[in-house]
């Protein structure tokens, strides 16, 4: 598995969530605000930012969303395992105003990413705004059949589903796979994850 993009797609990917979190600005977020999206840095094994789960989720699949699931309990280590081939840690990095990123990493190296986004009308942020955003990307594609909506960045490789008040950006980190492997990928990561959202 080789981890190529990750640097990109977690820098492209906290900097999209940053500037939709600044009520909808398309100019780049203001230097002094972090990412909630993983760096290199912070997918360090071995990094305090974030406890590692391995727990089943505490939230039942639903059909209408609301669920108050953390970010890594959206999909279980044994569900991640079967989708991407290997075995796999998860650990929550806790982001900026309830934007958390559940690391993804194979044998201490970053696997795969998913960033979980509430809206929060007291901050300003709701995520349909965020995610109609995304759909005027030239590089936009929607995809059916999973949550209320979504659709495939293939700009970002970046997967993002919208369901009821919460939206996942998932990204699968290994190169050798093309685009469209990727893409099924993350079809069933999003598939589940929003069943649990």
């Amino acid at each position: 598995m080789r981890p190529g993009r990750h640097s990109i797609v977690a820098i492209s990917l906290g900097l999209f969530l940053a500037a939709g979190c600044g009520g909808g600005s398309s100019s780049a977020p203001a230097s002094n605000e972090p990412s909630s999206a993983p760096s290199a840095a912070a997918s360090d094994a071995g990094s305090s930012q974030g406890t590692t789960t391995s727990a089943e989720p505490s939230a039942e699949p639903s059909s209408g969303g609301g669920s108050t699931a953390g970010v890594c309990e959206l999909v279980t280590p044994d569900e991640m395992s079967g989708i991407l081939g290997v075995s796999v840690t998860m650990q929550v990095l806790q982001g900026v105003g309830g934007m958390d990123t559940c690391d993804i990493q194979s044998d201490g190296a970053p696997a795969a990413a998913f960033v979980l986004t509430r809206s929060n009308p007291s901050a300003g942020l709701d995520v349909s705004f965020v995610f109609a955003a995304y759909e005027t990307s030239s590089s936009w594609t929607s995809v059916s059949g999973i949550g209320d909506k979504a659709g495939f960045d293939s700009s970002q490789v970046l997967l993002v589903v919208l369901k009821g008040d919460a939206m996942v950006s998932i990204a699968v980190l290994d190169d050798s796979l093309s685009d469209d492997q990727r893409l099924d990928e993350m079809k069933r990561i999003g598939t589940i994850a929003a069943g649990r959202m």
